[in-house]
């Protein structure tokens, strides 16, 4: 008897890539492409099926259609330059025409799916389907289907035919989403559907009355038969299951020192030791997902998230001919990696396939009835996306659609199956039923996808409107008339983020500006030249950073080093500010700077105070205290403002010269023009404009942009310290994108009521109507590769007094000492209140943005609105890291990165109080006292009553109901207030880091300043100071005193914030009754008689704005913690000490319970009602104390405040009892 013949297989390539909304490099591409037809393989596939995910801007990607023509072309022209390539080392000659032609495309949203056949007659029957998934089920995360029949004739020359479906997917992103992106998996088995499942449902004749139950059965047999087969898991076909499938290795970030993968096959933590921690082999193991898919082994490390390097600068002509030429390393060996430190490496791209079932290979005698995978690896790494492309190549068996389907007996032999455990065949039964409504579901919102789609494109991109034809130029030139005019929006310039060169011209403009860039910086170096914009501006227009880096720095040589004081934290430690006595004095003398930056001193010696170790930890990090980016005019009835200290170009450019090596100043001022160009019409001429002097932020440099165009037009652009290509990384791109898109959302709050410019005082004005005070952003591109060569935003100038100069006018605090007689103290208390009631009116409006999850917010750029069901990872400054890095230093300083800030990622929390902690989680505690302070703060931290949702089913407290995060300003200090003459808010700035936060500190919360008193490490008021008769001059300034902060910070008596602090909360109470009273509520909402509820946020906000500041920065948590257990230590008792909780907690002991009750209760008072006098103790001659009542002294004596609300007046008080005194 003949053997059997062997079916016919086809070759298929199936390849997913995450493409990250840019378009890829066809050469590059096309080279890796052609590596991976060659992997174990002699000749090309019949088939390639391209699963792309992030292919194209969201905007385009909404529209879909011609659109996304050229995304699609360029993929369809890299697999045949590929196989053209592929050819031609075979000896063969490639045809004229392209090898692989187009069978079908299609895309929901970002996702898409390509098909490409070298047969194109071969595919036959050709259906697709999309679904989606996203927010607000729209398509930023879904699913395409592809479905086909494919003819190969066998070897006795007879046609046959089977039937193959590919599903392209992009599931939800994130480590702790596991449980939704199952849920996504579900919807795709119950919603991709390739015809509406109505036509199965309600087609159906109605049943007969004599039918019976066995002909009932039998039509519901039959309708379950239908749905099946317009599922993905049709009986009769094979599937594939490929895309960024982001199941991670984790469900939570790495933690600091988290050992990651190495690629290195010797080393003990090879990435292969990493696969049993893979979600998607548990998950699937578990039947949670992809239920009855298989994959071939994977022997390819991590696909994402990866940090692809900066190329390496040419170093020789030749190099940089060939980068002017466009020749590009990277097309033959990919670029240079690594993963990204803040989240977990992951195979995220994955392909599966559905194997050859049981029942199929029983049924015939054929040898080769079995999925052969060819290949199964990941190409090279490309510099447009951080995800790895991943590509399997497999045999697929020709296998006829009814010899594929199970027989009614294999259908009872699987059932029967499952009885012991065993999982049933998806294509016997479904995982999950088909949802009937997924189709018209879909239809609806696909038209939804398209009206946004083509609202953002209009409203943002000049360059679309032009090919549409509704500009005016194109229009005057063909003497028509527009068919569509268009209202110019006040808002944004078209295209908020920088639109990427012409495509071709990238690589050579890239190489072409850096050149030409390290030419003109070698040229200064050897002339010692700086030219400047304008003669008026004294700006430079770049500095060499070898120059920069050998600029003035002090030097100091120290004794011991105190560590051991500096945790103070472990309560073992010295107190900040006191220096040790025998410290050596230091030695500052004259420097040489010699040729390669060396330093030499010589014998000049100046003998001045040690530096202490508070001074040492404030210096670790880039100050709070800089001078503010926005300047001020002058007003002639203010008495002269805060004298700023001396400052020190010298440690400025050592800090910035990074950064300011790297900003072409030149090019800044063009690229402002074009801007402008770009906002008013092409039309539109003005010289170009005059770029001031650079000033320098904590953490960024800020150029005053000023143009002569009659309008008086000034723009500022913020360029981030850390904006150089070595450090930039993603996390900062989002981070300057989401403040750029943060501040557009802002600048919609309250247009509907009028209409505003925008700038300066207009659009700040009284009531709730206008612009919300902050600066509109003009342009932002967050990337490197462009025009000034650093990531930048330019922003609208805002006009008015910084607060820190309005709040001191008139106050001894305001000229360092010198009396002015202008303002009397009633009056300067008058206009501070006015200050604090614009403040809290403008913070409320901020009330209406509020989310379920604490994070970056996430703002739908087609409404401009805080999406409230997401959020991202916010970046903070991860302050102990900086001390971390100081604490390495021989001498704490010397390095010019020193101040250099650090950056960590904060990721969504959907508990406001996991939202106080996350930074906590990245440096757990390694000493007995270290981790009592870590377990002190978190009892602390778990007394705060949130308000609104948190608080229990129903809500507890005021805002119960509503959602428990909220939109807030990172930083609300004095510095990034802006107001007008009058006291009125003109700007708010300073909104670098903005995320939602748990509305104990959000945007009812108590402004910063307000609270320094509860944080004595920068809290710098000293009664020296005013007994000196200095008044409320900074301590630094007194006799005898250091400033805490050393950041000449002019302080208040602490009597004044507490006064403030109430009147604050009156304000802002008032404010809410008054919304309340007409029906709008204070978020937006109708909510009558919501302000009187058990918890009061903005008095809450006291303690728990200091506690937020302990988490965040470790240099001051002790300090925090101690001044927190002493205001909780207030009645008769026995004082809560600080020494006391960190020793019992960090042994793991149990707390004292009539403690624990007393700090319970005592934190709860002070959280309710805050620290307010109820009297006075009067000193009498018998050495007792009387109390006195209210204010009034009694017997003519002295008075001594007593901040105590257990006490009444006419008590006879112990002399040394432990009172608020």
């Amino acid at each position: 008897m003949p053997p059997p013949a062997a079916l016919p297989t086809v070759d298929i390539f199936i390849l997913t890539f995450n493409a990250a909304k840019n378009s890829i490099n066809v050469p590059g591409f096309a080279n890796h492409l052609y590596n991976a037809f060659h992997n174990n393989a002699t000749t090309l596939p019949e088939l390639v099926v391209l699963s792309l995910q992030e292919m194209a801007p969201l905007a385009k990607a909404f529209i879909g259609g011609s659109i996304l023509k050229p995304y699609f072309q360029r993929y369809e022209s890299a697999v045949n330059l590929a196989a053209a390539k592929f050819l031609t080392g075979e000896g063969q000659t490639p045809p004229k025409d392209n090898i692989y032609r187009l069978a079908t495309v299609r895309n929901v949203s970002m996702t898409g799916i390509m098909l490409l056949a070298r047969d194109k007659y071969a595919v036959r029957n050709v259906r697709t389907t999309e679904l989606s998934f996203g927010a607000a089920d729209m398509a930023n995360k879904g699913a395409v289907g592809l479905r086909f029949l494919y003819t190969k004739e066998d070897e006795s020359g007879q046609s046959r035919q089977t039937e193959l479906t590919f599903v392209g997917t992009h599931l939800q992103a994130f480590e702790w989403k596991l449980e939704t992106r199952n849920k996504n998996w579900q919807s795709i088995v119950s919603g991709l559907v390739f015809e509406d499942p109505r036509r199965y449902i309600s087609g159906r004749a109605p049943q007969s009355e004599d039918g019976g139950e066995e002909q009932r059965l039998l039509e519901q047999d039959g309708t379950q038969r239908a749905l099946h087969d317009i599922s993905i898991y049709k009986p009769g076909s094979h599937l594939f299951v490929t895309g960024d499938l982001n199941y991670r290795l984790s469900t939570t970030a790495p933690e600091t020192g988290a050992v990651f993968p190495s690629i290195d096959p010797g080393s003990p933590d090879h990435y292969s030791r990493f696969f049993v921690m893979d979600q998607l082999t548990a998950e699937k193991a578990a039947g949670r997902t992809l239920h009855g898919l298989s994959e071939a082994e994977i022997k390819f490390p991590p696909t994402y998230k990866l940090k692809v390097l900066p190329k390496k600068r040419p170093e020789t002509e030749t190099d940089l001919l060939r980068a002017e030429q466009g020749e590009d390393d990277d097309e033959e060996e990919g670029a240079e990696w690594k993963w990204v430190i803040y989240r977990w490496p992951g195979w995220c791209d994955r392909v599966l396939y559905l194997d050859i079932p049981w029942w199929a290979k029983d049924a015939t005698s054929s040898k080769n009835l079995e999925m052969k995978v060819t290949a199964y690896n990941a190409l090279p790494a490309v510099r447009t996306s951080d995800h790895r492309a991943v590509y399997l190549r497999v045999d697929v068996p020709v296998i006829e659609p009814a010899d594929l389907a199970p027989s009614p007996a294999a259908i009872e032999a699987e059932l029967t199956r499952s009885i012991n455990g065993h999982m049933v065949d998806p294509r016997v039964r479904l995982p999950f039923p088909i949802d009937p409504g997924s189709w018209d579901h879909r239809t609806f919102v696909k038209q939804c996808e398209r009206v946004i789609g083509w609202s953002m494109l209009i409203f943002q991109s000049k360059p679309i409107i032009k090919e549409a034809g509704h500009d005016e130029h194109t229009h005057k030139i063909n003497n028509t008339r527009a068919p569509c005019p268009m209202s110019r929006m006040p808002s944004l310039i078209p295209d908020i983020l920088s639109s990427p060169s012409p495509e071709g011209n990238d690589r050579r403009y890239v190489a072409r500006a850096r050149r030409d860039r390290r030419l003109e910086l070698a040229a200064w170096d050897l002339r010692g030249l700086r030219t400047q914009t304008c003669p008026s501006c004294s700006a430079s227009r770049g500095a060499s950073a070898a120059a920069l880096r050998t600029s003035t720095s002090p030097a100091a040589s120290m004794g011991e080093k105190e560590k051991n004081g500096v945790v103070d934290e472990e309560g073992k430690g010295e107190r900040d500010g006191e220096p040790k006595g025998d410290q050596k004095k230091n030695v500052v003398g004259k420097r040489n700077v010699k040729g390669g930056g060396k330093r030499e001193w010589k014998g000049k010696k100046q003998v001045k105070n040690p530096p202490s170790l508070h001074d040492d930890l404030v210096a670790a990090l880039p100050p709070h205290s800089r001078p503010p980016w926005f300047t001020t005019f002058k007003h002639p009835a203010l008495p002269p403002t805060v004298q700023q200290p001396p400052h020190h170009p010298g440690y400025q450019q050592r800090d910035f010269s990074a950064i300011l090596a790297q900003v072409d100043t030149g090019a800044l001022a063009s690229l402002a023009l074009q801007t402008l160009k770009q906002r008013r019409g092409p039309s539109y001429y003005a010289p170009l404009p005059c770029v001031g002097r650079p000033v320098f932020g904590s953490a960024h440099v800020l150029y005053p942009v000023s143009f002569d165009d009659g309008r008086r037009t000034r723009w500022i652009v913020k360029v981030p310290v850390t904006g150089t290509p070595d450090v930039w990384d993603e996390l900062g791109s989002d981070a300057l994108r989401g403040e750029a898109l943060v501040l557009r959302m802002l600048g919609t709050l309250g247009r509907a009521n009028g209409r505003e410019n925008g700038r300066g005082l207009k659009g700040s004005r009284r009531g709730e109507g206008g612009r919300f005070p902050a600066p509109e952003p003009v342009r932002v591109d967050p990337g490197v590769h462009n025009a000034l060569h650093a990531p930048y935003l330019i922003m609208e100038f805002v006009e008015g007094i910084r607060l820190d100069e309005y709040w001191f006018a008139g106050t001894d605090a305001g000229t360092h000492g010198k009396t002015y007689t202008s303002y009397s103290a009633d009056h300067v208390k008058l206009r501070r209140r006015k200050v604090l009631h614009s403040l809290a009116r403008t913070m409320l409006r901020l009330g209406t943005c509020g989310t379920e999850q604490g994070g970056g917010p996430v703002i739908d750029e087609a409404t401009w609105r805080v999406l409230p069901g997401a959020a991202a990872p916010a970046r903070h400054l991860d302050v102990g890291a900086m001390v971390g890095r100081w604490l390495d230093r021989s001498d704490g300083r010397g390095t010019e990165d020193e101040r250099t800030p650090v950056y960590a990622a904060v990721w969504p929390h959907d508990d406001p109080r996991e939202t106080y902690t996350a930074p906590l989680d990245r440096y757990p505690p390694t000493t007995e006292a270290a981790r009592g302070v870590d377990a002190l703060l978190r009892l602390l931290i778990g007394m705060l009553r949130e308000p609104g949702r948190a608080g229990g089913a129903e809500g507890e407290g005021e805002g119960a109901g509503t959602l428990p995060f909220v939109l807030a300003h990172p930083d609300l200090q004095l510095r990034h207030v802006i107001v007008s003459e009058d006291g009125e808010v003109a700007g708010i700035v300073g909104w670098d880091g903005v995320r939602a936060v748990p509305r104990s500190v959000g945007n009812e919360a108590l402004p910063r300043w307000l609270v320094r008193d509860f944080n004595p490490f920068v809290y710098g008021w000293r009664p020296a100071a005013a007994a000196a008769g200095l008044g409320l001059v900074a301590a630094s300034d007194a006799p005898g005193e250091r400033a805490r902060s050393g950041s000449y910070y002019s302080e208040c008596p602490p009597w004044a914030p507490a006064e403030l602090r109430d009147a604050y909360v009156d304000i802002v109470r008032r404010l809410k009754r008054e919304k309340t009273a007409s029906g709008t509520g204070v978020r937006g909402a109708t909510a009558r008689g919501n302000y009187q509820r058990n918890v009061d946020v903005t008095r809450l906000s006291l303690l728990a704005l200091s506690l937020d500041e302990a988490v965040r920065d470790p240099r001051c948590r002790g300090a925090i913690l101690r001044r927190v257990l002493e205001k909780c230590s207030t009645r008769f008792e026995e004082p809560l000490e600080y020494e006391y909780f960190v020793d019992v907690l960090g042994c793991g002991d149990r707390l004292d319970r009539r403690k624990m009750r007393r700090l319970a209760r005592n934190f709860a008072e002070l959280a309710e009602r805050g620290v307010e006098p109820v009297g006075f103790a009067i000193p009498q001659a018998n050495g007792k104390l009387v109390l006195g009542k209210n204010s009034k002294v009694v017997g003519r004596q002295e008075s001594i405040s007593v901040k105590h609300d257990g006490l009444e007046p006419g008590m006879i008080l112990p002399p040394y009892a432990n009172y608020q005194l």
